[in-house]
C-alpha cells in the first residue's frame, strides 16, 4: 500500500511521523531480539528433549529387561527397580516439557520472528518514504 506522504506539507509533520516510526522500530527491534532468543532456546529444547527421551527409552528398556532377570528381594533388584522408577519419572517430566516446549512451540517462535522481521521491514520502508518526502520539502 502506498503511503499518502504527499499530504505531508511541512518538515515538522515529517519529523512527527519519523519520531513515531523510530519509536515503533525501536520496539519491534527489541521484540525481534526477544523472539530470536526464544526461538534459539526453543530449538535447543526441542532437539535436546527429543534426544534425551530417546536415550531414556533405551535405558528403560534395558532396566526392565534387567529387572525381570534379577531375583526379587535382592539389593540389586531394589536398586534396579529404583533406577527404573527414576527413569520413568524423568521420561514423564520430559514428555510434559516436550508438549510445552517442543516442536509446536519452536514453530510458533519461528513465526513470531518472521512476523517481527516483516513488520520491521515495513516500518523501515515507511520511514524511508517519509524521509524522502521531507527531503523534497
Amino acid at each position: 500500500m502506498a503511503l499518502s506522504v504527499n499530504l505531508l506539507t511541512t518538515v515538522a509533520q515529517c519529523d512527527a511521523v519519523i519520531a513515531v516510526l523510530d519509536d515503533r522500530l525501536r520496539v519491534i527491534t527489541k521484540r525481534e531480539g526477544d523472539f530470536d532468543y526464544q526461538r534459539d532456546n526453543a530449538t535447543d529444547d526441542a532437539t535436546g528433549v527429543s534426544a534425551r527421551l530417546t536415550r531414556l527409552a533405551s535405558k528403560i528398556a534395558e532396566l526392565t529387561a534387567s529387572l525381570a532377570a534379577l531375583p526379587a528381594g535382592t539389593d540389586e533388584h531394589r536398586r534396579t527397580d529404583e533406577e527404573l522408577t527414576d527413569a520413568e519419572y524423568e521420561q514423564k517430566k520430559l514428555t510434559f516439557r516436550q508438549q510445552d516446549r517442543g516442536p509446536v512451540y519452536l514453530v510458533l517462535r519461528e513465526i513470531d520472528v518472521e512476523e517481527a522481521q516483516s513488520r520491521r521491514t515495513s516500518l523501515e520502508t515507511s520511514r524511508a518514504a517519509v524521509v524522502a518526502r521531507k527531503a523534497q520539502l
